[in-house]
């Protein structure tokens, strides 16, 4: 991919985390989404794995990130 379409993306799936558009966020992945959580030694597969991530625990997360 092109470094500068990659960083659009980044900016893209950030602006659609901050935002709680998990629609959005989706849509910047790719088909099977690999995640891996190298602190917690995890990883997260697959496209069902990553949106019930997002629809789920990301709203908890996200709002610790925010002090909410």
């Amino acid at each position: 991919m092109d470094p500068q379409r990659l960083l659009e993306l980044c900016h893209e799936h950030a602006g659609a985390e901050g935002e709680g558009d998990i629609d959005r966020v989706l849509a910047t992945m790719r088909r099977e989404p690999l995640f891996e959580f190298f602190p917690l030694a995890r990883t997260m597969e697959g496209r069902a794995a990553v949106e019930r991530y997002y629809r789920e625990q990301y709203p908890r997360f996200a709002a610790l990130v925010r002090g909410a």
